[in-house]
């Protein structure tokens, strides 16, 4: 394994929707480059003392995403290379958008919604419903701002070993790394 230092800060920015992998591929991925990582949500539920869930039902999901906001902004203000897993929503706010392509890189994890629903761990996310019309509209919506990604990885199909691997490929380039 081979791994390279970038002798300036880079920033990576996973972005896609709820349970595409983002957290989990950038745990394998960042020690290959060299990179902290770290996870948005992690980051908020620390800094807040309570689980996403929690601030999302106690405080709405209006102060989440300004917590999500005020996250980014301080994460992005470390002078350090990052590859950094963002919540499924934060790209489509504008400020966090704007944020993420000043401060770096935005990569879309894609995988499609059909998929996704078929994955577990969906009841800690509190912007999932069973309702399928309902997926598909915040799919759609999101989809858009995703598009507007600097980079685009589609995952369809892909175990997480082999999800992690097409990352590290996509991004090693930029770190020097060939």
């Amino acid at each position: 394994m081979q791994t390279y230092s970038c002798s300036d800060p880079k920033r990576f920015f996973l972005i896609g929707f709820m349970g595409v992998g983002k957290t989990s591929i950038g745990r394998i991925v960042a020690p290959r480059l060299s990179l902290a990582f770290v996870d948005i949500d992690d980051f908020i539920e620390s800094q807040a003392n309570m689980s996403i869930v929690r601030i999302f039902s106690q405080f709405g999901e209006t102060e989440f995403r300004r917590r999500e906001e005020n996250a980014l902004r301080e994460v992005v203000a470390r002078n350090e290379g990052m590859l950094i897993a963002t919540g499924g929503g934060a790209f489509i706010n504008k400020n966090c958008e704007q944020i993420m392509s000043n401060a770096g890189t935005t990569v879309w994890l894609d995988v499609p919604l059909e998929e996704l629903s078929t994955r577990p761990s969906t009841e800690t996310r509190p912007l999932w419903s069973d309702d399928v019309k309902v997926q598909r509209s915040l799919f759609q919506k999101r989809l858009t701002h995703y598009q507007k990604a600097d980079l685009h990885l589609e995952l369809s199909g892909t175990a997480l070993e082999e999800a992690a691997e097409r990352l590290y490929q996509l991004l090693a380039p930029f770190c020097n790394i060939r």
